[in-house]
């Protein structure tokens, strides 16, 4: 009776460049860049693809919002702080006088939804939610869309 060969174990490998290095070998040897390539693309698919193959074109079109309201928002605040920094040194300086308390006061009152007078936790889903209904009007698969908005918000 002939020696049973066993199958050689198969690697797992987490880290990408030890990836393409791990594929880059086999058979001793470097192979082409296509096969660098071929293991990014593997590599990216398989961190991405079960998202884009469950929630498609309309996941797709939510992610992409999610992560360009993240990215605009990240820019909104930084402007707002130095607009603020800026403001208050003037005040500081005696040049300027804001009244804060007005400020916040129309804040509220343009804000606060239900009438409470503060702004809530109430009042920030009503705006999340009619925001959301903006994107989703006549537009691809609400789910698929939702799920994208706030995976590509999360990611941004």
């Amino acid at each position: 009776m002939a020696p049973v060969e066993e199958a050689p174990e198969k690697v797992v490998v987490e880290d990408l460049e030890e990836r393409i290095e791990a594929e880059a070998l086999v058979g001793g040897k470097y192979p082409s860049k296509d096969a660098s390539d071929d293991a990014i693309i593997d590599m990216a698919f398989h961190a991405v693809g079960p998202f884009l193959t469950r929630f498609g074109f309309g996941g797709f079109l939510g992610f992409c919002s999610g992560y360009a309201i993240k990215q605009a928002s990240k820019v909104a605040a930084i402007l707002f702080g130095v607009t603020f920094v800026g403001l208050q040194g003037l005040q500081y300086a005696g040049y300027i006088e804001i009244k804060w308390s007005k400020i916040k006061a129309d804040g509220v009152k343009l804000m606060d939804s239900d009438g409470t007078g503060t702004v809530g936790v109430k009042d920030l889903k009503y705006y999340v939610k009619r925001f959301v209904g903006v994107l989703k009007f006549h537009g691809p698969s609400a789910t698929g869309l939702t799920a994208g908005l706030y995976y590509g918000f999360y990611k941004g």
